[in-house]
């Protein structure tokens, strides 16, 4: 899978939350975006089960954006 399909999945399940429906990929999770750290958690779970991948806390540490979110699972598929 390419990672620009992967990023508008990410994308689809982002703007399908509610209040989070006007954000890009580029755009900070928390500072831009507004999502809670409880949200970013609830999101990596959704993604990890629908990519079937891992990420660990230290990957967590490393995604900032929907784009490095991306990044990461086409790295891990």
């Amino acid at each position: 899978m390419k990672r620009m399909e992967i990023e508008e999945k990410i994308m689809k399940i982002i703007l399908g939350m509610p209040g989070h429906e006007d954000c890009t990929a580029d755009m900070d999770l928390m500072d831009e975006i507004g999502f809670s750290s409880i949200e970013v958690m609830e999101l990596v779970s959704y993604v990890e089960e629908v990519f079937g991948v891992r990420i660990t806390s230290r990957d967590l540490r490393r995604i900032a954006t929907p784009e490095d979110l991306a990044e990461m699972i086409e790295g891990k598929i």
